[in-house]
């Protein structure tokens, strides 16, 4: 089976992958509680310790990412996660961001290979929570949609204020300046300061927001979906693991900093080129894996 992972951890995966949908039948169970979740993440870290160290390197040790691992999915700001340990913010980034998720993806294609649609989409949410650092995918699609703080989008998903149930709804939603007030009034001063943030980049969203030709990405040809990643002072196509990447100009044909580092944008290949897409939850684990 054609796999995104290195060869050594798809044969492990794949060895081990009823214990894998063991694992998202627990978290289904639960309801996706964060708890659960919380816990398959710690026992993943454990697995990839012995099976996929060419997936997530360098994973430090289990003292320190109890000390994160929590407060990472729970939302809680990287200021604060800081105030732990001073490796929070690379463990953020790089281990929760793109090596952990990518597994969890690999994992989810191979439950979806063995015919369970429902799980695969648990472990796809799971997948999301743990990349964007939220607890619930409420708060995910708030991220999504615009509200580019962590902590803030957990707290406005708490609120008692229909956001509606699919990502694009909440999008539209959260472009209602009425729905934004009734946030306003149930929040903290500083999610308030996110939402009027928001609010200034919808209504220049409405009328800027940047348009791409569709383009070919021969070095990336393996890849159905692109993100644009800045390093360095540079910019990148790169695919949604991160480790895949192709430098490119910007330019006004070729706008790439107007949506780099953005996790609301990607670039998704549509009959055999790729095309500008505003991300929807599910993205990353229908274009990666096993």
């Amino acid at each position: 089976m054609a796999t995104g992972l290195p060869l050594s951890a798809a044969k492990n995966l794949y060895r081990d992958r009823d214990e894998f949908l063991q694992k998202a039948q627990e978290i289904d169970d639960a309801e996706q509680s964060m708890q659960a979740i919380v816990e398959f993440v710690a026992w993943l870290e454990e697995w990839a310790r012995d099976h996929s160290t060419a997936v997530v390197e360098e994973l430090p040790e289990n003292e320190v990412m109890n000390l994160i691992r929590e407060p990472w999915i729970a939302g809680m700001p990287m200021r604060d996660i800081l105030d732990e340990t001073d490796n929070a913010d690379a463990i953020g980034k790089n281990i929760y961001g793109y090596q952990i998720p990518w597994l969890v993806h690999a994992a989810a294609q191979q439950i979806r290979q063995m015919g369970n649609e429902e799980l695969f989409d648990t472990l796809a949410s799971v997948a999301l929570l743990v990349e964007l650092g939220v607890p619930n995918e409420a708060a995910a699609w708030i991220f999504l949609a615009g509200v580019r703080s962590r902590a803030a989008s957990t707290e406005l998903a708490q609120c008692d204020v229909d956001l509606g149930t699919s990502p694009s709804t909440v999008r539209r939603r959260l472009r209602d300046k009425d729905t934004l007030d009734e946030l306003a009034s149930c929040v903290s001063d500083a999610t308030r300061a996110w939402l009027d943030l928001h609010w200034a980049d919808s209504a220049r969203e409405k009328v800027d927001l940047p348009e791409f030709p569709s383009f070919n990405a021969e070095q990336l040809k393996d890849q159905d979906t692109l993100l644009v990643r800045t390093d360095g002072g540079r910019t990148y196509l790169c695919s949604t693991d991160g480790r895949q990447r192709m430098a490119v100009k910007v330019s006004e044909k070729w706008p790439f900093d107007r949506v780099a580092d953005d996790y609301r944008f990607s670039f998704v290949r549509s009959d055999g080129r790729f095309q500008f897409t505003i991300r929807s939850p599910k993205d990353s684990a229908d274009n990666n894996g096993v």
